[in-house]
């Protein structure tokens, strides 16, 4: 609950805007992943490249204010995901994703 409390009340947030040109607020420092995951649980869990303002970006990427932000899907959660993000959202379908495919 503390994560989430310090997410939704810090003053430092980036705001990026989203393909169908959304804005959407995230801590600073998020990266695609996050986005990819406040967007839609599927979009997350298949991203394969993020394209930022037009440029394909690696995913850890640090999103900056009036980045516009496209996924192209035919991927999936890597281990160094858990290290990029900055949601608490994201770590936690991360490491569920991981947790299923470990008993899988």
């Amino acid at each position: 609950m503390e994560k989430v409390k310090k997410e939704l009340f810090t003053n430092e947030h980036v705001y990026v805007r989203t393909k169908n040109n959304r804005t959407i607020e995230l801590p600073s420092g998020s990266t695609p992943i996050d986005l990819a995951f406040l967007e839609d649980d599927s979009t997350g869990y298949n991203l394969g490249r993020a394209i930022v303002n037009g440029i394909e970006v690696p995913l850890d990427y640090e999103l900056k204010n009036n980045d516009r932000v496209s996924f192209v899907m035919g991927g999936g959660p890597e281990d160094y995901w858990l290290d990029s993000v900055k949601t608490t959202r994201a770590k936690e379908k991360i490491l569920k994703y991981n947790q299923t495919c470990n008993y899988s």
